[in-house]
């Protein structure tokens, strides 16, 4: 018979994998001069941050709302919000 994992162990796992995801994928040089992102999270389409970066904002439930919303719209051109920098989308 298989194990069972409990349901928040498996959560906390994708959280771990996620957090990992950003830290070594997201968070590392880009090229060869060594360019990196400045701040960078994973947001689920429930809103919740999975994970992010040390310096990345504050991010609130509207922000997120906001950008699930200009995600869910392709073809426009949409703006949002996060920890008080504006940023323009356009989705092809």
């Amino acid at each position: 018979m298989p194990l069972r994992r409990e349901k928040s162990l498996i959560y906390h796992d994708c959280f771990v994998v996620a957090q990992a995801y950003v830290d070594q994928n997201l968070m590392c040089a880009l090229d060869a001069e060594g360019t990196t992102l400045s701040s960078a999270a994973l947001v689920g389409h429930d809103g919740g941050v999975w994970a992010q970066s040390s310096n990345f904002p504050a991010i609130t439930t509207e922000e997120t709302a906001s950008i699930l919303s200009i995600l869910s719209r392709p073809g426009e051109i949409g703006s949002f919000t996060v920890g008080g920098v504006k940023y323009m989308v356009g989705l092809p």
